[in-house]
């Protein structure tokens, strides 16, 4: 893959970034086109929903699809909140600043990997670029039967994980490790206890749903542990 494949063939100034198995709404380009009018950001980002193109399993909710609930309202996002790569409006005077994307991020053929949009979104960040979320500019994502399956959250979360070492900028430490090992122990117990009841109770809330809300987190951890121990060792 070459994410940045963009930036050397295009010749406008800016650059709009969705995912190779989404659509946009049908007023995606007027919108677009006023939002960049405004002037109010030096990039930003939208909301994807989900696209049922080949059906849905009975216990599947449409947020997992979406990033909805991530960024819940229009304006500038923080160093917290982070705009998806699966929609995402660039200046192309950023994107050859610095250097488009980490390509050795990210997904890869049928490697799942994650991180290169926030990677780079990290540098913005750090020279106090304005970065945007703009709720009505809007794509329908793809959710595949394969990603309703409940070895899709807990690998994609895994992986999510493992990159965030370098997705963040951060360096693992011993302490930071331990505390990464307890969390997983605590987050099993917790999530597991917390919403045990609603399975009992709740019609609408499945077995699928009570793994994913019990080892989603933990499975998260994992991976930044496993990764964090090979990274403070020097493991390859």
């Amino acid at each position: 893959k070459d994410c940045n494949l963009a930036i050397k063939e295009s010749n406008g100034e800016w650059i709009v970034y969705i995912d190779d198995d989404a659509y946009a709404k049908e007023n995606f380009m007027n919108i677009l086109n006023k939002q960049i009018e405004l002037n109010q950001y030096d990039c930003f980002g939208g909301v994807y929903l989900p696209w049922y193109k080949f059906g849905k399993v009975k216990w599947y909710k449409d947020e997992f699809g979406s990033n909805i609930k991530k960024n819940n309202n229009n304006g500038i996002l923080n160093n917290i909140s982070y705009m998806d790569g699966g929609i995402m409006i660039i200046q192309k005077v950023l994107l050859e600043k610095y250097n488009g994307f980490d390509i050795s991020l990210g997904m890869s053929g049928t490697s799942v990997a994650y991180g290169e949009e926030t990677h780079f979104q990290k540098k913005l960040w750090q020279d106090n670029v304005t970065v945007g979320f703009v709720e009505y500019l809007i794509i329908y994502h793809l959710v595949p039967m394969y990603k309703q399956n409940l070895s899709w959250f807990l690998k994609s979360s895994y992986a999510n994980g493992r990159d965030a070492w370098i997705t963040f900028h951060q360096t693992p430490t011993v302490l930071k490790l331990i505390k990464l090992t307890l969390s997983i122990l605590f987050n099993i117990i917790k999530k597991g206890v917390i919403n045990l009841p609603r399975l009992i109770n709740e019609k609408d809330y499945y077995k699928q749903n009570y793994v994913i809300d019990a080892l989603q987190t933990p499975a998260n951890s994992f991976g930044k542990l496993i990764s964090g121990t090979k990274l403070l060792i020097g493991a390859k």
